[in-house]
């Protein structure tokens, strides 16, 4: 039971990392800094640090919030395309 609670936690410290969660995406290798620029956890945590930090941060947000709400969009749109209906 532990083992798999510590290979759930390495996983989802492994999507955190690259988004920029725990170290700042400026400091990750170069494939990572890739990786994190499609990654939607990074507009993210960029919009949040932005609005923490930053005393007029609605004009700098508006892009990463919008390229979050793609991926909203996006993953409903397939989602809703797996699913079947099922209708009597």
């Amino acid at each position: 039971m532990v083992a798999r609670g510590f290979a759930i936690w390495a996983c989802g410290l492994d999507v955190a990392d690259p988004g920029g969660l725990l170290v700042p995406r400026d400091g990750l290798p170069r494939f990572l800094e890739l990786v994190s620029s499609v990654l939607p956890l990074s507009y993210a945590v960029d919009a949040m640090r932005a609005f923490t930090t930053q005393v007029d941060a609605v004009a700098d947000v508006g892009r990463d919030v919008a390229i979050v709400a793609v991926f909203v969009v996006a993953a409903i749109a397939l989602g809703s395309l797996r699913l079947r209906r099922r209708t009597p």
